[in-house]
């Protein structure tokens, strides 16, 4: 799962925080398409594990970085934040890999591996304009959860 808060008022950061619910291994893409920032949180193969991200878009956040966080079993999870000038763009244009949440300000998208080594990417379904779930191998099976 994967919730975004606006922390403004405290620390002027929004907050990602982030939780496996699944131990294949996957990648979650969180892009701000009003600074060109972006997040990406790594979920190591044959682990659940979680982040508690409370600097992860903001003023702070502007430069190249890459930051290392540790999940729940000492695995590390690596989170890359860069800024991307093709946000800036163009308006976050929804997609069956890609949701858009509030009102169109963060993009995500998800990447999963199995544990054969296929790879693909995350089919995105919108609940709201601030949630959505991505499935990687059966409709009926959710395997990441966003709010924004």
């Amino acid at each position: 799962m994967v919730k975004v808060l606006d922390g403004n008022p405290i620390n002027e950061h929004f907050w990602t925080f982030f939780g496996a619910l699944s131990n294949v291994e996957y990648a979650i893409t969180v892009t701000d398409t009003q600074t060109g920032l972006t997040r990406r949180y790594y979920n190591p193969p044959k682990r659940f594990a979680s982040v508690g991200d409370t600097e992860s878009f903001g003023p702070r956040g502007a430069k190249s970085a890459i930051a290392e966080a540790t999940g729940t079993a000492g695995e590390p999870l690596l989170v890359d934040h860069y800024f991307d000038p093709a946000a800036l763009k163009a308006s976050c244009a929804a997609g069956p890999s890609q949701l858009c949440l509030n009102g169109d300000r963060f993009a995500v998208a998800a990447e999963w591996e199995d544990f054969q080594g296929n790879s693909g990417t995350g089919t995105a379904v919108a609940l709201t304009t601030d949630t959505g779930y991505f499935w990687f191998f059966n409709s009926s099976n959710i395997e990441v959860v966003l709010k924004v």
